[in-house]
């Protein structure tokens, strides 16, 4: 499988990115050994070894879980997508099988950000 590179549009290559991807779960048991895989060994391995400054995993509804990565900027995310994705999803790709959960993914650029 081959990977494109992350591409929306007129983008300033050198500010962060949030790419997030929505892990839509078959049944609720598949969904708790998502979200356990997730945060025992995957959400950790991102932020180690993917490229990731940061990983959060979020609870959309029973069967859906959002996963958000950021990185430092785009040009981190395609090095992230052209050399290590493969190996980082093979585990999920083992222990999940593609009627047990569909993967949507995306990208955004941040604009600007507002903190207390």
């Amino acid at each position: 499988m081959t990977h494109s590179h992350a591409t929306h549009g007129p983008v300033d290559h050198h500010l962060p990115v949030r790419y997030r991807v929505i892990a839509t779960c078959a049944t609720s048991d598949i969904a708790h050994r998502f979200k356990a895989w997730m945060s025992e060994e995957h959400a950790s391995q991102m932020v180690a070894l993917g490229g990731a400054q940061e990983c959060r995993v979020y609870l959309v509804s029973e069967l859906k879980i959002g996963c958000e990565y950021i990185f430092p900027n785009l040009i981190c995310l395609n090095r992230y997508l052209e050399t290590k994705a493969s190996n980082l999803r093979a585990k999920g790709r083992v222990l999940f099988s593609e009627q047990e959960i569909a993967y949507d993914r995306d990208v955004s650029t941040l604009l600007f950000e507002t903190k207390a």
